[in-house]
Protein backbone atom coordinates (compact mmCIF):
# COMPACT_ATOMS: atom_id res chain seq x y z
CA UNK A 1 0.00 0.00 0.00
CA UNK A 2 2.87 2.22 0.81
CA UNK A 3 4.49 1.71 -2.40
CA UNK A 4 1.43 2.46 -4.06
CA UNK A 5 0.41 5.88 -2.42
CA UNK A 6 4.53 6.65 -3.14
CA UNK A 7 4.01 5.69 -6.90
CA UNK A 8 1.05 8.08 -6.91
CA UNK A 9 2.91 10.91 -5.30
CA UNK A 10 5.85 11.13 -8.53
CA UNK A 11 3.18 10.88 -10.57
CA UNK A 12 1.26 13.58 -9.54
CA UNK A 13 4.80 15.79 -8.83
CA UNK A 14 6.05 15.07 -12.35
CA UNK A 15 2.24 16.19 -13.97
CA UNK A 16 3.01 18.99 -11.67
CA UNK A 17 6.65 19.59 -12.90
CA UNK A 18 5.83 18.89 -16.99
CA UNK A 19 3.16 21.34 -16.35
CA UNK A 20 5.56 23.52 -15.14
CA UNK A 21 7.70 23.50 -17.73
CA UNK A 22 5.20 23.48 -20.36
CA UNK A 23 3.67 27.03 -19.31
CA UNK A 24 7.39 28.14 -19.01
CA UNK A 25 8.05 27.49 -22.58
CA UNK A 26 4.49 29.03 -23.59
CA UNK A 27 5.05 32.06 -22.10
CA UNK A 28 9.05 32.58 -22.97
CA UNK A 29 7.50 32.55 -26.56
CA UNK A 30 5.70 36.34 -25.83
CA UNK A 31 8.70 37.95 -25.65
CA UNK A 32 10.58 36.75 -28.14
CA UNK A 33 7.60 37.26 -30.59
CA UNK A 34 7.32 41.11 -29.35
CA UNK A 35 11.55 41.33 -29.98
CA UNK A 36 11.19 39.99 -33.47
CA UNK A 37 9.30 43.16 -33.99
CA UNK A 38 11.65 45.38 -36.16
CA UNK A 39 12.33 48.77 -34.02
CA UNK A 40 11.90 52.17 -35.56
CA UNK A 41 13.84 51.58 -38.44
CA UNK A 42 11.66 51.57 -41.46
CA UNK A 43 12.91 54.05 -44.53
CA UNK A 44 10.71 56.87 -45.83
CA UNK A 45 11.76 57.45 -49.17
CA UNK A 46 9.56 60.02 -51.22
CA UNK A 47 7.66 63.08 -50.36
CA UNK A 48 5.59 65.17 -52.36
CA UNK A 49 3.03 68.33 -51.73
CA UNK A 50 -0.14 69.04 -53.58
CA UNK A 51 -0.53 72.53 -52.29
CA UNK A 52 1.51 73.62 -48.82
CA UNK A 53 -1.53 72.07 -46.97
CA UNK A 54 -1.17 68.74 -48.66
CA UNK A 55 1.39 66.18 -48.32
CA UNK A 56 2.33 62.61 -48.60
CA UNK A 57 5.01 60.64 -47.72
CA UNK A 58 5.59 57.03 -49.08
CA UNK A 59 8.20 54.16 -47.30
CA UNK A 60 9.27 50.79 -47.20
CA UNK A 61 6.93 47.87 -46.22
CA UNK A 62 3.56 50.28 -47.71
CA UNK A 63 3.98 52.94 -45.26
CA UNK A 64 2.21 55.94 -46.81
CA UNK A 65 1.29 59.22 -44.55
CA UNK A 66 -0.60 62.03 -45.32
CA UNK A 67 -0.24 65.63 -43.96
CA UNK A 68 -2.33 68.63 -43.82
CA UNK A 69 -0.84 71.46 -42.03
CA UNK A 70 2.63 72.41 -44.12
CA UNK A 71 3.75 68.80 -43.04
CA UNK A 72 4.01 69.40 -39.32
CA UNK A 73 2.12 66.76 -38.40
CA UNK A 74 1.89 63.04 -40.05
CA UNK A 75 -0.62 60.39 -40.15
CA UNK A 76 -0.31 57.01 -41.25
CA UNK A 77 -2.97 56.28 -44.12
CA UNK A 78 -4.14 52.54 -45.36
CA UNK A 79 -2.08 51.04 -47.85
CA UNK A 80 -3.09 47.95 -49.74
CA UNK A 81 0.16 46.88 -50.52
CA UNK A 82 3.04 45.92 -48.44
CA UNK A 83 5.92 46.26 -50.90
CA UNK A 84 8.47 48.64 -50.43
CA UNK A 85 7.47 52.35 -51.75
CA UNK A 86 9.91 54.20 -53.23
CA UNK A 87 8.45 57.68 -54.68
CA UNK A 88 5.37 59.24 -54.02
CA UNK A 89 3.64 62.60 -56.36
CA UNK A 90 0.85 64.58 -56.50
CA UNK A 91 -0.41 64.71 -60.12
CA UNK A 92 -3.38 67.00 -59.16
CA UNK A 93 -4.91 68.22 -55.72
CA UNK A 94 -6.83 65.29 -56.15
CA UNK A 95 -4.69 62.09 -57.27
CA UNK A 96 -1.67 60.73 -56.54
CA UNK A 97 0.03 57.85 -57.23
CA UNK A 98 3.28 56.14 -55.30
CA UNK A 99 5.54 53.67 -56.91
CA UNK A 100 7.90 50.97 -55.33
CA UNK A 101 9.38 47.41 -56.07
CA UNK A 102 8.38 44.28 -58.28
CA UNK A 103 6.64 47.43 -60.04
CA UNK A 104 4.11 48.07 -57.53
CA UNK A 105 2.13 51.32 -58.26
CA UNK A 106 -0.78 52.56 -55.77
CA UNK A 107 -3.19 55.48 -56.68
CA UNK A 108 -5.90 57.67 -54.92
CA UNK A 109 -8.25 59.80 -55.94
CA UNK A 110 -9.09 62.03 -52.91
CA UNK A 111 -6.09 63.44 -52.19
CA UNK A 112 -4.14 60.39 -50.54
CA UNK A 113 -7.21 59.50 -48.13
CA UNK A 114 -8.17 56.05 -49.77
CA UNK A 115 -5.81 54.17 -51.67
CA UNK A 116 -6.08 51.20 -54.66
CA UNK A 117 -3.23 48.83 -56.38
CA UNK A 118 -2.95 49.53 -60.05
CA UNK A 119 -1.59 47.09 -62.85
CA UNK A 120 1.86 48.88 -63.88
CA UNK A 121 2.89 46.19 -66.97
CA UNK A 122 6.14 45.75 -65.26
CA UNK A 123 7.81 43.81 -63.08
CA UNK A 124 10.79 45.77 -62.64
CA UNK A 125 11.30 47.58 -59.28
CA UNK A 126 10.00 51.83 -59.69
CA UNK A 127 12.05 54.57 -57.87
CA UNK A 128 10.94 57.51 -58.81
CA UNK A 129 7.11 59.05 -60.05
CA UNK A 130 6.82 62.79 -60.77
CA UNK A 131 4.24 64.57 -62.82
CA UNK A 132 4.22 65.25 -66.15
CA UNK A 133 1.74 67.32 -67.44
CA UNK A 134 -2.29 67.41 -66.51
CA UNK A 135 -3.69 63.79 -65.74
CA UNK A 136 -0.10 62.47 -66.88
CA UNK A 137 2.85 61.31 -65.03
CA UNK A 138 6.43 59.35 -65.43
CA UNK A 139 7.69 56.27 -63.49
CA UNK A 140 11.26 55.14 -64.01
CA UNK A 141 13.75 52.46 -62.47
CA UNK A 142 15.23 49.04 -62.95
CA UNK A 143 15.98 47.74 -66.17
CA UNK A 144 15.61 51.28 -68.23
CA UNK A 145 12.29 50.71 -67.42
CA UNK A 146 10.04 54.36 -68.35
CA UNK A 147 6.58 53.82 -67.96
CA UNK A 148 3.69 56.78 -68.45
CA UNK A 149 0.19 57.26 -67.36
CA UNK A 150 -2.40 59.85 -68.84
CA UNK A 151 -5.19 59.09 -66.74
CA UNK A 152 -4.32 59.76 -63.18
CA UNK A 153 -2.45 56.56 -62.91
CA UNK A 154 -5.06 53.88 -63.62
CA UNK A 155 -3.17 52.95 -66.62
CA UNK A 156 0.36 52.57 -68.06
CA UNK A 157 2.22 52.35 -71.07
CA UNK A 158 5.99 51.69 -71.72
CA UNK A 159 7.51 54.93 -73.55
CA UNK A 160 9.51 54.60 -76.78
CA UNK A 161 13.55 55.80 -77.26
CA UNK A 162 17.20 53.79 -76.88
CA UNK A 163 17.19 53.48 -73.10
CA UNK A 164 19.96 50.91 -71.88
CA UNK A 165 18.39 48.07 -70.33
CA UNK A 166 20.85 47.68 -67.63
CA UNK A 167 20.51 51.07 -66.53
CA UNK A 168 19.06 51.38 -63.00
CA UNK A 169 17.21 54.86 -63.28
CA UNK A 170 17.33 56.83 -60.16
CA UNK A 171 15.60 60.03 -60.79
CA UNK A 172 13.26 61.86 -63.48
CA UNK A 173 12.00 65.54 -63.79
CA UNK A 174 9.95 67.82 -65.61
CA UNK A 175 9.28 71.20 -66.74
CA UNK A 176 6.58 71.59 -69.03
CA UNK A 177 6.97 68.87 -71.80
CA UNK A 178 10.93 68.95 -70.84
CA UNK A 179 11.49 66.21 -69.14
CA UNK A 180 15.00 64.23 -68.29
CA UNK A 181 16.05 60.75 -66.19
CA UNK A 182 18.97 59.71 -64.61
CA UNK A 183 20.37 56.44 -63.88
CA UNK A 184 23.13 54.97 -61.41
CA UNK A 185 25.71 54.04 -64.42
CA UNK A 186 25.73 57.95 -65.03
CA UNK A 187 23.74 57.93 -68.14
CA UNK A 188 20.91 60.20 -68.84
CA UNK A 189 17.85 60.47 -71.01
CA UNK A 190 16.25 63.73 -72.14
CA UNK A 191 12.62 63.73 -73.38
CA UNK A 192 10.61 66.92 -75.18
CA UNK A 193 6.77 65.55 -75.42
CA UNK A 194 6.00 64.51 -72.20
CA UNK A 195 7.19 61.64 -71.45
CA UNK A 196 6.38 59.76 -74.59
CA UNK A 197 10.29 59.79 -76.62
CA UNK A 198 13.27 59.67 -74.69
CA UNK A 199 17.13 59.94 -76.52
CA UNK A 200 19.69 59.97 -74.40
CA UNK A 201 22.09 62.86 -73.29
CA UNK A 202 25.97 63.14 -72.83
CA UNK A 203 27.05 64.22 -68.95
CA UNK A 204 30.43 63.94 -68.31
CA UNK A 205 32.14 62.48 -65.64
CA UNK A 206 32.11 58.45 -64.78
CA UNK A 207 29.93 59.05 -61.37
CA UNK A 208 26.46 57.36 -60.42
CA UNK A 209 23.57 59.76 -60.91
CA UNK A 210 20.93 59.59 -58.02
CA UNK A 211 19.00 63.00 -58.98
CA UNK A 212 18.09 65.44 -61.19
CA UNK A 213 15.92 68.47 -61.09
CA UNK A 214 15.18 69.53 -64.75
CA UNK A 215 14.17 73.93 -63.47
CA UNK A 216 13.08 74.89 -67.19
CA UNK A 217 13.59 73.88 -70.92
CA UNK A 218 17.39 75.16 -70.78
CA UNK A 219 18.63 74.95 -67.07
CA UNK A 220 19.06 71.79 -65.04
CA UNK A 221 21.13 69.90 -62.24
CA UNK A 222 22.04 66.49 -61.65
CA UNK A 223 24.20 65.33 -58.42
CA UNK A 224 25.06 61.45 -56.89
CA UNK A 225 27.79 59.74 -55.68
CA UNK A 226 30.39 61.42 -53.70
CA UNK A 227 28.97 65.18 -53.50
CA UNK A 228 28.96 65.39 -57.62
CA UNK A 229 27.35 67.53 -58.99
CA UNK A 230 26.66 69.67 -62.62
CA UNK A 231 24.85 72.07 -63.97
CA UNK A 232 23.66 72.62 -67.88
CA UNK A 233 22.15 75.85 -69.19
CA UNK A 234 21.58 74.19 -72.71
CA UNK A 235 19.00 71.97 -72.14
CA UNK A 236 21.54 69.03 -71.49
CA UNK A 237 23.94 69.52 -74.19
CA UNK A 238 26.57 70.84 -72.18
CA UNK A 239 27.56 70.14 -68.60
CA UNK A 240 29.49 72.12 -65.95
CA UNK A 241 30.81 70.60 -62.82
CA UNK A 242 29.84 72.76 -59.26
CA UNK A 243 31.69 72.42 -56.28
CA UNK A 244 29.06 71.22 -53.58
CA UNK A 245 31.24 71.19 -50.32
CA UNK A 246 30.72 67.73 -49.44
CA UNK A 247 31.90 64.07 -50.42
CA UNK A 248 28.74 62.27 -49.44
CA UNK A 249 26.55 61.19 -52.07
CA UNK A 250 23.66 63.22 -52.89
CA UNK A 251 19.95 61.72 -53.55
CA UNK A 252 17.44 64.34 -53.85
CA UNK A 253 17.52 68.04 -55.00
CA UNK A 254 14.74 70.78 -55.80
CA UNK A 255 14.57 74.14 -56.67
CA UNK A 256 12.42 76.02 -53.88
CA UNK A 257 12.46 79.08 -56.61
CA UNK A 258 14.24 80.26 -58.90
CA UNK A 259 17.31 81.47 -57.17
CA UNK A 260 17.31 78.78 -53.97
CA UNK A 261 17.93 75.24 -53.95
CA UNK A 262 18.28 72.73 -51.56
CA UNK A 263 19.74 68.86 -52.33
CA UNK A 264 19.82 65.99 -49.09
CA UNK A 265 21.80 62.68 -48.86
CA UNK A 266 23.84 60.04 -47.46
CA UNK A 267 24.48 60.88 -43.41
CA UNK A 268 21.94 63.36 -43.16
CA UNK A 269 23.64 65.51 -45.38
CA UNK A 270 22.20 68.85 -46.70
CA UNK A 271 23.49 71.28 -48.95
CA UNK A 272 21.96 75.00 -50.27
CA UNK A 273 22.59 77.17 -53.09
CA UNK A 274 21.27 80.69 -52.87
CA UNK A 275 22.45 82.12 -56.22
CA UNK A 276 20.68 80.31 -58.64
CA UNK A 277 22.69 77.12 -57.77
CA UNK A 278 26.22 78.45 -58.84
CA UNK A 279 27.55 77.85 -55.52
CA UNK A 280 26.43 75.67 -52.71
CA UNK A 281 27.10 75.68 -48.79
CA UNK A 282 26.56 72.90 -46.16
CA UNK A 283 23.59 73.33 -43.48
CA UNK A 284 23.73 72.16 -40.10
CA UNK A 285 21.80 69.03 -40.05
CA UNK A 286 19.80 66.95 -37.24
CA UNK A 287 20.24 63.48 -38.57
CA UNK A 288 23.26 61.22 -39.25
CA UNK A 289 20.80 58.96 -41.26
CA UNK A 290 20.70 59.27 -45.25
CA UNK A 291 18.34 61.40 -46.02
CA UNK A 292 16.34 59.74 -49.37
CA UNK A 293 14.04 62.66 -50.00
CA UNK A 294 12.82 66.38 -50.47
CA UNK A 295 10.17 68.57 -51.53
CA UNK A 296 9.02 72.04 -51.16
CA UNK A 297 5.55 72.78 -49.67
CA UNK A 298 5.88 76.20 -50.62
CA UNK A 299 8.92 79.04 -50.40
CA UNK A 300 9.70 78.86 -46.73
CA UNK A 301 8.25 75.28 -45.92
CA UNK A 302 10.83 72.50 -46.91
CA UNK A 303 10.15 68.32 -45.48
CA UNK A 304 13.07 65.94 -46.09
CA UNK A 305 12.71 62.00 -45.18
CA UNK A 306 14.74 59.56 -45.19
CA UNK A 307 15.84 56.11 -42.68
CA UNK A 308 14.93 55.41 -39.24
CA UNK A 309 11.30 57.32 -40.37
CA UNK A 310 12.82 60.31 -40.60
CA UNK A 311 11.08 63.34 -41.38
CA UNK A 312 13.02 66.97 -41.08
CA UNK A 313 11.43 70.22 -41.29
CA UNK A 314 12.48 74.15 -41.81
CA UNK A 315 10.20 76.68 -41.94
CA UNK A 316 12.84 78.93 -43.31
CA UNK A 317 13.61 78.11 -47.19
CA UNK A 318 16.17 75.55 -45.70
CA UNK A 319 18.39 77.19 -43.58
CA UNK A 320 18.06 75.41 -40.48
CA UNK A 321 16.26 72.63 -39.58
CA UNK A 322 14.16 70.62 -37.27
CA UNK A 323 13.63 67.05 -35.80
CA UNK A 324 9.92 66.08 -36.49
CA UNK A 325 10.12 62.23 -36.18
CA UNK A 326 12.70 59.40 -36.61
CA UNK A 327 16.02 57.96 -34.61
Amino acid sequence: MRQKAGLALMVLLLGVLLAGCGQNQTTATTPATESARPPLQNIYAGVSFASPNLGLIAGWNGAVLRSTDLGQTWTTVKSPVTADLNSVAFVNQNNAIAVGSAGNIIRSSDGGQSWSRVDSRTGSTLNKVVKAGDSAAVAVGWQGSIIRTTDNGASWTRAAGPIDTNDQLTDVSFAGPVGMAVASSGRAYKTVDGGVNWTPLNVPGSFSIYTVDVVDAGNAFVAGAKGSLLRTSDGGNNWVPLTSTVTEDILSLRAIDPRDYVAVGWGGTIIRSFDGGQTWVSISTPVNRPLRAVAVADQTNVIAVGDGETIIDSRNAGNSWIRLRGL
